[in-house]
């Protein structure tokens, strides 16, 4: 009886844990993360989709779903952050 209990304190733990990071995207978590740790630990893809999602607003067109972006504008607005590659990962 010991374990049943153990385990389900353990799954509720587990689910109140879930459930407080489901309204927290992968994305949102790397745009949070501080620079010195993302500038190490994220891939080149991470790293562009950082740059862009700190200021989407700036760059995507308000529509009926949310913020849109197309492939020209994401090209345009990473296009410094390859021109500066010799300084970063890219």
């Amino acid at each position: 009886m010991e374990k049943a209990t153990s385990n389900n304190r353990t799954a509720g733990v587990e689910t109140d844990t879930t459930e407080s990071h489901d309204t927290d995207t992968p994305l949102e978590r790397i745009c949070a993360l501080p620079e010195h740790i993302a500038d190490r630990e994220l891939t080149t893809n991470q790293i562009r989709a950082r740059f862009i999602a700190r200021d989407v607003r700036d760059y995507a067109d308000k529509a009926p779903a949310g913020l849109v972006l197309n492939s020209r504008t994401i090209t345009k607005v990473i296009t410094p952050l390859k021109d500066r590659s010799h300084t970063c990962r890219l």
